[in-house]
């Protein structure tokens, strides 16, 4: 979902073709394609507030009809050979004639179509741009239309570690190249919830090295499809867990080297180690993708036992143990965290309560002590269980400490010797991010909290 206008958001702002021209220019000397998209017939609420009547009637495919014309007389072909129709989220009485009239308009002005898939159908030469959430060859299979895949999770889902090794391990079009179908993958992110200050969207949003992980698994190739290390890292003794650890530490050497700030925000975590017990009192079991022990800082549980056994079991709780060795007794820091909510519809139980931790009652013990939880800005706020897109709470900012890797790590007292760690992770309703987060960290030569990799599991 895209929020397009709104009165708190920008008002007034808009691009002019002067600046669409000079941001193509720009691009261009990046080797940046830009593709526009003219979304249509869906996210057009004021289309019909300043005209007085839908895009698909006769008046509103008049209208569009000009608007393609407009855009393509005023950038020309080379700049934009491909123009996005959007096409998706929306029921009409006339998809066919909609679609096809769209289409032909742009094609009449000699550029390609592209649309989302799912959306409205179009021809044979119209390329799709994949969002579904499953792998491409499921929804793809036998299918004679170029395609761009777009399925493996937006920037603003997810948290900001899990989303890198999705990118890593997805072999793109479900190919090991592209061809004359398979075009290429495009990553997307919609923080559809209100954004104070612009530059969050890189902070709370792994943009930058989710681009980068994301080219790799691109440029590269993938010799086969790993759905299952998508899920849950690969054990670091194996050929895979080698190779994920390899790439950590590129991607952890690219961030030093050219981010002095918080806007790069990945750290390595492969290297924590956790052994699984429950759900309690349920009959849920866990994945045959899954062995255990499970690697990396951060788990979801919807990646550990199959989803169509989560439906009719919400209240339950998994126990996660692990072991940390310390030469001393010393104070170690940690990115901790619970339920992580999506940017673009605020959907979570919200801030916890002053002391803890999770607001769905996860908590964390430290040789068997309760590790308090900090002392919240806003205890109790922000609890949205439905997503928020055209409601209130869509227009509220996130905060800094709403994310565990923008706020304040944890302290952790180790003793000398073996110290074990043991959380408790709740799922209270059917739509929890039903997660957890421990990931220890230092502060780095820039000031900007990096992995620690001298803490042993």
């Amino acid at each position: 979902m895209c929020i397009r206008d709104r009165s708190t958001r920008d008002p007034e702002k808009s691009y002019s073709f002067e600046e669409i021209r000079e941001l193509i220019r720009y691009a261009g000397t990046l080797n940046i394609r830009i593709i526009p998209e003219l979304d249509m017939p869906g996210h057009s609420a004021y289309f019909k507030t300043a005209f007085g009547f839908t895009m698909n009637s006769e008046q509103g495919m008049k209208v569009l009809e000009q608007l393609i014309d407009e855009f393509c007389k005023e950038i020309p072909k080379k700049d934009c050979p491909v123009i996005h129709l959007g096409s998706d989220e929306i029921h009409i009485p006339n998809p066919q004639e909609f679609i096809a009239r769209m289409s032909n308009r742009v094609e009449a002005n000699g550029r390609k179509v592209m649309v989302w898939n799912p959306g409205l159908k179009g021809g044979n030469e119209i390329i799709e741009q994949l969002w579904y959430d499953d792998v491409v060859s499921k929804a793809f299979e036998g299918n004679q239309y170029p395609y761009v895949d777009s399925y493996a999770g937006y920037l603003n889902s997810y948290d900001a570690l899990t989303l890198i090794q999705r990118y890593f391990f997805q072999q793109v079009c479900n190919r090991p190249y592209g061809n004359h179908l398979a075009m290429g993958g495009i990553l997307c992110c919609w923080p559809d919830t209100r954004v104070e200050d612009k530059r969050n969207i890189y902070r709370y949003n792994p943009v930058w090295p989710g681009m980068l992980t994301y080219s790799e698994a691109l440029w590269c190739g993938r010799p086969e499809a790993a759905p299952q290390y998508m899920k849950n890292l690969p054990a670091p003794n194996t050929e895979a867990g080698q190779y994920f650890k390899e790439f950590e530490n590129r991607l952890s050497a690219h961030r030093d080297l050219y981010f002095q700030n918080d806007a790069f925000p990945f750290v390595q975590y492969s290297q924590v180690k956790w052994q699984l017990a429950g759900p309690s009192d349920t009959t849920l079991r866990v994945s045959e993708s899954v062995q255990l022990p499970v690697f990396g800082g951060v788990q979801r549980m919807e990646q550990i036992f199959p989803s169509e056994s989560l439906k009719n079991e919400i209240k339950q709780t998994v126990t996660l143990f692990s072991e940390i060795y310390s030469a001393e007794q010393k104070t170690i820091h940690a990115w901790v965290g619970f339920e992580t909510a999506v940017r673009s519809n605020r959907r979570s139980a919200g801030i916890p309560a002053s002391g803890k931790w999770d607001a769905n009652g996860g908590k964390i013990y430290i040789n068997d002590v309760e590790l308090p939880g900090p002392k919240w800005q806003q205890p109790g706020a922000n609890r949205y269980l439905e997503p928020t897109w055209e409601k209130p709470g869509n227009e509220i900012p996130y905060t800094d400490e709403e994310f565990y890797w923008t706020r304040q790590p944890a302290d952790i007292q180790l003793k000398k010797g073996w110290n074990t760690i043991k959380v408790t992770v709740p799922r209270t309703y059917a739509d929890q991010a039903w997660m957890f987060a421990f990931v220890p960290v230092k502060k780095g030569g820039s000031g900007k909290w990096i992995e620690d990799l001298s803490v042993e599991f």
